[in-house]
């Protein structure tokens, strides 16, 4: 199945305004993000008080010129998508703290340290509110480009680059049954680890904050039923307005031609089996599908479903023992004195083992010999001067990389990507395809499923583009048998106006009429949800403008979910 969105970024948590940023990521960066954040930022506005220095301009143009210079690189293929992503985070972050200092200086006190707080007091002396609006906003509205591009540009900056990545986007499944296999007590840990996650999926430093939540009181909570401080402590206190649960409604009846596996219920069958409440930890910045995903365990087996809270206790045991008092731990020195160690370990097990380097250089001359293979026949075509791949190195597996594989089985399970996007926590539903491990690398076919609740989020944070985008790639008749399926699961009896819409429907569907109905529904219909008849709205007006189909024609796309 393809990916609808035009191969732009498929954002599900929209960016904040300026002025209500602020909150959120006090809310939601820990310290060591915040800090990594503060350095590429500082030396962001360095270069800036250099530039305008050098050429005798405002400090606001020299930092307008730094946003354009990594604006021209992405262009020019000098900077991966990744990078990028990097730096729009830390700029968002920075102007964010920028402009509290001009509003509120009293409020950063307690949030970062004096030396940061000297340097936005020196930003914000050479920059105005207006000026930071401005930046805020360009930024907060870059976006990948369509997927062909975006591939060509990442491989010319992966060309210009110093070195390369060795980590691998999945998990050989030869040193997974040698690791299980081995029976040396100290590797329990590790075992134990990469036998369930790489099923679950979790990033590495998720394991600090998920735990199991009995299902019966999971459901209590989504409910509502349960006081706000319970679901505050699992992230379901900002739960959907009903306008917004109207909207979800509505959608899954349109997008489910495109991504039908969204229809199928999610709520989870067996009430004995936990779910699984994971915070996200790149929720910031629109970074993650909301501040926690849940994901249900009806496919773990038995065994795995015992082995889940020993992992959990066995990973607070070690951070316990390395840091003793509760009121300092955090995910930050979890990462440092519980998953880095547990990465060397796995690190030393690859390299020390015979069988594992066996392993590891077979899959390396299998790529090797693939290269040479598919460069010997682009200069037999005449494309050599085209080529601009780089020989293979020798890949290691990580921690990360069950996070991959993961992935990739989802995938060969042939879920959808707003689904996808729900169970592993992404805000962008074209990540996976993107920057996961592939189809061909998978295992078999993964049997997770996220929570409902996860899913509606994806749904609706769609935006009319978005949307404008996923139903102008469906076939106008199928738009138009889910608007009559809509109607018959929502009837309300004696509703007249109802009943005429259908009929006219109807008759401007018969034959080959389906956009006719379509504009119709756009124009007529109250009952649709605002947002998607400002789609459908939009969509008309792109039909009349480029003839008889426009925009209710099938577009082709291209992206693979």
């Amino acid at each position: 199945m393809n990916n609808p969105t035009q191969d732009r970024e498929f954002i599900a948590t929209q960016h904040l305004e300026l002025g209500d940023n602020f909150e959120r990521v006090l809310k939601e960066t820990s310290e060591k993000t915040r800090n990594n954040y503060f350095k590429r930022f500082d030396g962001l506005c360095r270069r800036a008080f250099k530039e305008s220095d050098r050429k005798d301009i405002s400090f606001a143009n020299g930092f307008t010129k730094e946003i354009e210079v990594i604006e021209q690189k992405r262009k020019n293929g000098q900077l991966k998508q990744s990078s990028v992503r990097q730096y729009k985070a830390a700029l968002l972050y920075g102007l964010t703290l920028t402009s509290k200092y001009n509003n509120d200086n009293q409020a950063l006190n307690k949030f970062i340290s004096t030396e940061q707080i000297i340097t936005f007091e020196k930003i914000a002396s050479n920059i105005g509110e207006t000026n930071i609006t401005e930046a805020y906003n360009r930024v907060s509205g870059w976006q990948a480009e369509e997927v062909d591009i975006a591939k060509r540009l990442d491989n010319e900056a992966h060309l210009e680059a110093n070195t390369s990545s060795t980590k691998t986007k999945g998990l050989e499944r030869s040193l997974y049954d040698h690791l299980m296999s081995d029976p040396v007590p100290r590797l329990e840990l590790l075992r134990l680890f990469i036998r369930l996650n790489i099923k679950l999926g979790l990033r590495p430093n998720e394991w600090y904050s998920c735990r199991l939540v009995p299902k019966t009181h999971f459901d209590h909570l989504i409910s509502g039923e349960v006081n706000t401080k319970s679901a505050e402590t699992y992230g379901l206190d900002d739960s959907l307005s009903s306008t917004e649960k109207e909207l979800v409604k509505q959608s899954r009846f349109f997008l489910a031609p495109l991504y039908p596996d969204i229809k199928h219920d999610y709520t989870g069958t067996d009430s004995k089996r936990p779910v699984l409440v994971i915070k996200n930890s790149k929720s910031t910045h629109g970074r993650a599908n909301g501040r926690y995903r849940y994901i249900l365990l009806d496919a773990v087996s038995k065994d795995d479903l015992l082995l889940l809270p020993m992992l959990i206790t066995k990973l607070h045991e070690k951070h316990s023992e390395q840091i003793p008092d509760i009121a300092l731990r955090n995910k930050d020195n979890f990462d440092e004195s519980v998953m880095q160690p547990l990465q060397k370990q796995f690190k030393y097990w690859l390299d020390s083992d015979d069988k594992c380097n066996d392993i590891l250089e077979a899959s390396f001359k299998k790529r090797s010999d693939l290269y040479r293979y598919e460069h010997k026949r682009a200069l037999k075509a005449g494309k050599g001067k085209d080529w601009k791949r780089k020989p293979p190195i020798r890949l290691y597996p990580t921690l990360y990389s069950t996070r991959h594989q993961a992935v990739s089985d989802a995938k060969a399970a042939g879920m959808s990507s707003v689904v996808m996007a729900a169970l592993f926590g992404h805000a962008s539903v074209v990540t996976a395809d993107r920057h996961y491990g592939r189809i061909s690398d998978s295992w078999g076919s993964g049997m997770l499923q996220p929570q409902q609740y996860s899913i509606d989020r994806v749904i609706a944070g769609l935006t009319e583009n978005q949307l404008e985008a996923a139903l102008g790639s469906i076939e106008p008749q199928l738009l138009v048998q889910a608007y009559k399926e809509m109607v018959q699961a929502t009837a309300e009896p004696g509703n007249d106006a109802q009943t005429a819409n259908m009929k006219q429907v109807d008759k401007l569907s018969e034959g080959n009429n389906s956009a006719k109905a379509l504009s119709y529904i756009a124009k007529n219909d109250s009952g649709i949800h605002q947002k998607l008849s400002k789609t459908f709205k939009k969509m008309d007006k792109a039909k009349a403008g480029s003839g008889s189909q426009g925009s209710f024609k099938r577009k082709t796309p291209k992206t693979r979910i």
